[in-house]
């Protein structure tokens, strides 16, 4: 079993967004899976609810506290676990640190904001100081605007970022709120998102 931690201390960075459209994307590719929410608003785990009623392969969902959710996601008994983060997880850095050491990889999203930008790279430095790999990702991202370009940039010096920036689409919103992934039913951001699983699952060797 894998865990994958979703991680930002931004609001609207779109982790339950990246969350709920990898374990999608895992699930059309015939991974087992299943998504933990540690989020108080619980996206993730009512998009899981939806998603039971819908004509689409299985994602588990669960709810837990950051520190219990490496535990609930081995007692889930799938392949891959998503962990979907509460905004400033930093604040419980004990569970802040089980999750990170309990994760096969971590994933940061962050939009091309310059605010948003300099937020996340604390993020990174903490789950580097714990030795345990990570990824920014840009995400809900405007077309063809040069901040996209400058903030790939900037995140490079401090870690490495998904070739894939997921773009901020309507289509990726539908798809969610009728429990599925836009890798499921097309539209703008489709070959973003499975772009961006593919070279997720060869990080975690999956």
């Amino acid at each position: 079993m894998k865990i994958i931690a979703v991680v930002s201390p931004k609001g609207g960075s779109g982790k339950s967004t990246l969350t709920r459209n990898l374990a999608a994307a895992a699930a059309g590719d015939g991974v087992p899976v299943a998504v933990i929410d540690t989020d108080a608003q619980g996206t993730s785990a009512e998009w899981a609810r939806v998603r039971a009623d819908a004509d689409a392969a299985p994602v588990l969902g669960f709810t837990a506290e950051t520190s219990a959710a490496a535990r609930r996601a081995n007692a889930a008994g799938v392949q891959l676990v998503l962990v979907d983060t509460p905004t400033a997880i930093e604040k419980d850095p004990e569970g802040f640190k089980a999750l990170v050491m309990a994760s096969e990889l971590v994933v940061i999203p962050t939009q091309a904001l310059p605010d948003d930008v300099r937020s996340v790279e604390t993020i990174m430095r903490a789950v580097q100081a714990l030795d345990r790999p990570a990824i920014y990702c840009l995400n809900r991202v405007k077309p063809r605007v040069k901040e996209t370009d400058g903030a790939r940039l900037r995140l490079i010096r401090s870690g490495d970022v998904a070739a894939a920036a997921i773009p901020d689409s309507v289509d990726v919103v539908r798809a969610m709120a009728n429990g599925y992934g836009v890798t499921e039913v097309g539209g703008r951001g489709a070959d973003e998102v499975a772009a961006l699983w593919q070279e997720v699952r060869r990080r975690i060797g999956l």
